[in-house]
């Protein structure tokens, strides 16, 4: 089932490291965060508890930023933090076609070659 994949990591390291593990599991990519491909639920399920390798934690990124500020932060700058996150989401081929993709080029979730017309 056609898989899309979007995510928010703001570790550079992590980030590239996870467009390349996405790349190698055959995934390519859409938007900056975003790829889609071809998974089995099974490859789906497994490529989600892999990912979890590249979100670094809430709480480390707290104390991060309360390292750089060499003190701790307010409530307000904890609220600010935000969490890192992965989303695997699956779309039936319908949903892949029906979708509407906003860009001024003529762009879709479907490749040419990857549909298959049965007459």
């Amino acid at each position: 089932m056609l898989t899309l994949v979007i995510y928010d990591i703001t570790s550079d390291r992590k980030r590239t490291k996870l467009a390349k593990y996405l790349e190698k599991h055959g995934l390519r990519r859409v938007q900056y965060s975003g790829f889609v491909g071809e998974l089995n639920p099974n490859d789906r399920t497994i490529l989600a508890k892999e990912a979890k390798r590249y979100i670094t934690p809430l709480e480390k990124k707290i104390e991060e930023k309360e390292k750089e500020a060499d003190e701790p932060l307010s409530e307000k700058e904890i609220a600010k933090v935000k969490p890192d996150s992965i989303y695997v989401i699956p779309l039936c081929q319908r949903c892949a076609r029906i979708g509407k993709i906003v860009s001024d080029q003529d762009i879709s979730l479907i490749k040419e070659d990857e549909v298959t017309l049965i007459d």
